[in-house]
């Protein structure tokens, strides 16, 4: 418990930026952030992820340090009733995990992920990706669009963000730069299959 907080700590400390929203995951160097409000399918994308190869770096807040490289923390992931069967094969401690109700009523169970927290974060990333999923099982087809750093940043905005210094001049700058430098899609889905279409299976 010592180690966990004082990790805690010093991740903080080197704080700028924190996502409210997203979820995080890596695999050979390259993270994928996934912002989107509740219902999107971000988590339910992280961890079909996961099984196969990734790790998940955060559920529910990505933490950007200085140099704009997302963190990894050890909390567990939230996943809602209506994905429990998607993954109790996976992971088979889910039938039997305690089923917590939001103030809204939404039944959660929590998993937690393995993630390496001695590893050199910043010294592997080679590629980042912010990927707005929306997940429509009504679809006709899966769609992906590629994001001007404007419609990303207006993208994130609306997901939810927090500045540790709070919103002044420096920090727009920097947030702006963020996005300007990493490249950015929304991709609409109907099923996991649809990560890997002609599109997307350029980055997975």
């Amino acid at each position: 418990m010592f180690r966990f907080l004082s990790i805690f700590c010093l991740v903080f400390a080197s704080l700028i930026t924190f996502l409210e929203t997203p979820c995080v995951v890596a695999k050979r160097g390259q993270i994928f952030i996934f912002p989107g409000v509740s219902g999107s399918g971000k988590t339910s994308l992280c961890l079909h992820l996961v099984t196969h190869g990734f790790t998940c770096y955060s559920d529910e807040l990505a933490v950007i340090n200085k140099d704009f490289s997302p963190q990894p923390l050890p909390f567990p992931v939230s996943i809602k009733s209506g994905a429990w069967p998607l993954f109790d094969s996976a992971w088979p401690e889910l039938g039997h995990s305690k089923i917590w109700e939001k103030d809204n009523g939404i039944a959660l169970k929590y998993l937690l992920l393995p993630t390496d927290l001695d590893a050199p974060v910043d010294s592997k990333i080679t590629q980042q990706t912010i990927i707005f999923p929306t997940f429509d099982p009504e679809a006709v087809h899966a769609s992906y669009k590629k994001l001007s750093p404007t419609q990303a940043l207006v993208n994130i905005i609306q997901a939810g963000y927090q500045i540790k210094q709070g919103l002044n001049q420096a920090n727009i700058v920097d947030l702006i730069s963020f996005v300007n430098t990493i490249p950015a899609c929304e991709f609409r889905f109907r099923h996991f299959d649809d990560l890997y279409s002609s599109e997307m299976k350029v980055l997975f």
